[in-house]
């Protein structure tokens, strides 16, 4: 009796053709985020307190309501690197650096976000 093997050799070639095909673009969409045109926009009480480019390395003290917090620009990405609050979640989660990511400290109400200063080629909509 003649057992068929479950795969022929160019069915292999044909999964390795797609896999680096699949590879290739999700590569692609890793390194696409130009923080070239991308700008650190960070809000006290939900109000808009500074527009940074991502290409400047410099330190923001802030301050609201008795709560002080320092977020930190560097090498395209942005970080709180000191907060007096008391669960520290804010500088916990790390540096962001692609278009519409976000950290916020609750106690002291602030966020930071990366939005694009090339409005021509920003979303008009996020549908989930």
């Amino acid at each position: 009796m003649n057992k068929r093997k479950l795969f022929a050799p160019c069915d292999f070639l044909i999964i390795v053709v797609v896999a680096l095909i699949a590879l290739c673009f999700t590569l692609f969409l890793f390194f696409q985020n130009d923080t070239s045109s991308s700008v650190a926009c960070i809000k006290i009480n939900g109000e808009v307190y500074r527009e940074i480019s991502l290409n400047q390395t410099q330190n923001i003290d802030l301050e609201n309501n008795g709560h002080h917090a320092s977020i930190h620009i560097d090498n395209g990405e942005v970080y709180f690197s000191f907060s007096d609050c008391p669960d520290k979640l804010c500088v916990n989660q790390g540096a962001i650096s692609r278009n519409g990511e976000s950290i916020v400290c609750l106690p002291g109400r602030f966020s930071v976000s990366i939005i694009s200063s090339d409005k021509e080629n920003d979303l008009d909509a996020v549908i989930n």
